[in-house]
């Protein structure tokens, strides 16, 4: 025979279950968050880049905008609101003073369990990683695609030797590595900086943090572009 339930104790229970319910979807809104760092020399981008981010991640995102000079951080403001953040930072080589400013921000303000992403102001989030995004982030802590251009075309030069390759015995190409391929918790970072003065920062940070053993996957899904926008700088 079912029980039945006085008023107080129906509203007992709904409270109750409203709350586990809450408490869950909030731990897995926490474990999907993902910060979203960009070195911006390129503001006249900026509208494309963030509707290409919400849409993607509903509002689970922050995204850090870092200004490279002083005369391109005085078209910032007007997207200093909501669900992103304007860093000053003066000019540097390949943005990667930014980048590490980005890094700085997050570990000050965060309090572990996201994940980053690096996304260049000439580029977009490829819509289809959405499918995938819950995904990435129940099972591993750092994940690469592979990327493609506007065209949809691949690109020529891939993250890695994965065509015949199992991903833990996967070579990384150091040269060869866009960040917009790469999706990693911010644990990964630890201690971790990109190089000032190197082309090839983002490899040499991808690398270290594998050397430390995280849980890697490679996607073969074309889920990133490589420079989908324009590359010209115009205030």
């Amino acid at each position: 025979m079912s029980k039945v339930f006085t008023t107080k104790e129906a509203l007992t229970l709904r409270k109750n279950f409203q709350g586990a319910y809450l408490a869950a979807l909030h731990a897995r809104l926490k474990m999907n968050f993902v910060y979203i760092i960009t070195p911006c020399s390129r503001p006249k981008n900026l509208e494309t880049l963030y509707k290409s981010i919400a849409s993607t991640f509903g509002d689970n995102f922050l995204w850090l905008i870092v200004g490279d000079s002083s005369k391109c951080n005085r078209h910032l403001s007007k997207f200093d609101s909501g669900n992103t953040r304007i860093i000053d930072h003066p000019n540097s080589y390949s943005g990667n003073l930014q980048r590490n400013t980005g890094i700085e921000w997050v570990k000050k303000h965060s309090k572990g369990g996201f994940w980053i992403h690096f996304l260049d102001d000439d580029n977009i989030i490829h819509p289809d990683i959405k499918h995938y995004f819950h995904e990435f982030t129940s099972s591993y802590d750092i994940v690469a695609v592979s990327q493609c251009l506007k065209t949809g075309h691949p690109r020529r030069v891939q993250f890695g030797d994965y065509e015949n390759m199992e991903a833990s015995e996967a070579k990384m190409k150091i040269k060869q590595v866009d960040l917009a391929q790469v999706f990693f918790k911010h644990s990964c970072l630890d201690d971790l900086h990109f190089r000032k003065s190197s082309y090839q920062a983002d490899g040499i940070l991808i690398q270290a943090m594998l050397e430390k053993k995280y849980k890697f996957n490679f996607v073969k899904n074309y889920l990133c572009y490589y420079n989908y926008l324009s590359s010209n700088i115009v205030y």
